[in-house]
Parts: C-alpha cells; sequence; structure tokens
C-alpha cells in the first residue's frame, strides 16, 4: 500500500516512511474497521475519540450537539433573497 502519513508538527516528515508493509497494512485495516463501526453505530465514535473533559460543555439538553439546539442546521435567507 503506498499512502502517506504527515506529522502534523513537521510537514516534511512523513511517519508512513517509518513503517514496513505489514504494519501499513494493519493500520489501513484498523482504520476502515474504526470507519466501519462508526457508521454503523454512530456512538461508537465516543469509544474512538473520547469527549476532552478540558473542552466539554455542561450540556443540560440531551438534544445539544456542540452546543446547538438540534443537530440540523436550517439556513434562512433574509427576507430581499427569498423568492415570492
Amino acid at each position: 500500500r503506498k499512502f502517506t502519513l504527515k506529522d502534523p508538527g513537521n510537514n516534511n516528515n512523513d511517519l508512513a516512511l517509518s513503517l514496513d508493509d505489514i504494519e501499513k497494512n494493519m493500520l489501513v485495516f484498523r482504520l476502515k474497521s474504526m470507519l466501519e463501526q462508526i457508521e454503523s453505530n454512530e456512538k461508537q465514535i465516543e469509544f474512538y475519540l473520547p469527549l476532552n473533559e478540558k473542552f466539554a460543555e455542561d450540556n443540560k439538553d440531551e438534544n445539544k450537539a456542540y452546543g446547538l439546539k438540534s443537530s440540523v442546521l436550517i439556513s434562512t435567507p433574509p427576507v430581499s433573497q427569498r423568492f415570492g
């Protein structure tokens, strides 16, 4: 498998070069498996990417997502741009 894995702190450093073919294949398998688990049950994201308590918001309303009243964003154009 051919891919790059750039170091966020140093773009010139390709971490994939430090992996052999078996390690690259295992990494690809694990990432695909993780994405499939999250797609089948979005609650799984909390297992793979736990909430950083330092940045957690006090969320008493269970329907809030990222501090929004709902996870659905509705864009309403200003009156001057509406049709009719």
